[in-house]
């Protein structure tokens, strides 16, 4: 996560008496969480890796992990492509891959493919999501995982019963009197 030194800032920048620069240093600061989400730093842990360095791709094995802020990917197997330095998706399988956001999205599949930069997850082969109490699955599964929005349908990919049907539960909000 980005952090910020202020007291350190405000003396390698500042001059006395300049209010400018002390206004440019507190706008600066003032945007920094807003990006800290993309910032934050990527960790894996794997029983095995191996490492492209001329074309920016790597491939772990081994019971895999990876955590990006508060989301964490499982899986059997991941490969992450990385364009200009910075990685630009991680796909993961297994049997099945694991997915969670929090403590308010958990999702599975045998195929996930997460585009860092837009933040979409795209569940793939027997795709499964809960958000709180709510539950959704289906062959394919899109979720912006930063503005909260789910699409789910199959299209021309069956289930694994061969269906292209999409299966929600929705469990009812409890009544107004038990919500303390």
């Amino acid at each position: 996560m980005a952090v910020c030194n202020y007291w350190q800032m405000y003396t390698d920048f500042m001059m006395p008496g300049d209010t400018l620069r002390c206004g440019l240093l507190c706008l600066l600061c003032a945007c920094l969480p807003a990006q800290a989400q993309n910032d934050t730093r990527i960790e894996i842990h794997a029983d095995t890796m191996r490492m492209d360095i001329n074309n920016g791709s790597s491939e772990y094995h081994g019971d895999v992990l990876i955590r990006k802020g508060d989301i964490e990917l499982r899986g059997d197997s991941v490969s992450i492509r990385k364009q200009a330095e910075r990685v630009e998706q991680i796909r993961v399988t297994g049997k099945p891959a694991h997915f969670r956001q929090g403590d308010a999205v958990q999702a599975q599949s045998e195929v996930m493919l997460f585009d860092v930069a837009s933040n979409m997850l795209t569940l793939k082969i027997r795709a499964r999501l809960q958000q709180r109490d709510h539950l959704v699955e289906s062959a394919l599964i899109r979720f912006d995982t930063e503005r909260q929005i789910l699409l789910a349908g199959a299209g021309n990919t069956p289930d694994k019963n061969g269906k292209r049907r999409v299966n929600v539960i929705l469990n009812p909000d409890p009544p107004v009197e038990n919500r303390r």
